[in-house]
């Protein structure tokens, strides 16, 4: 009987190489750095802190305005958005449940006065 560890000769595996970890479920949250990232990074910590590091320069920047927005705010008129934020959800769709069938006579009355009836 052959040793445990011995393979036995209906076995060849001249030629094939294995995929190593293939079956290893991936850890969450774990990243791959590519090699020459790896370099920069030896451990955990290192690439925690660069990120955060990162993540506040970016955080600091004030964003620059988009001069195409900015054009069309100059004519907004902020109070019905304001009136429409202090409703509850409910309240909002509310309105726009009335708004809706509103709508819908209208277009029934503009029918009527085409000649179009149901």
């Amino acid at each position: 009987m052959p040793e445990e560890d011995d393979i036995l000769p209906d076995y060849d595996f001249t030629g094939k190489v294995g995929i190593r970890g293939k079956n290893v479920a991936p850890i969450e949250g774990a990243v791959v750095l590519d090699p020459d990232v790896r370099a920069y990074f030896p451990d955990e910590a290192s690439v925690n802190n660069a990120l955060r590091s990162l993540i506040k320069s970016y955080l600091d920047q004030p964003l620059e305005p988009d001069p195409v927005i900015e054009a069309y705010k100059k004519d907004v008129d902020l109070t019905l958005i304001r009136r429409n934020l202090m409703l509850t959800p409910t309240e909002r769709l509310q309105k726009l449940e009335e708004m809706q069938a509103w709508a819908i006579e209208l277009r029934k009355a503009g029918e009527r006065v085409r000649g179009k009836t149901d």
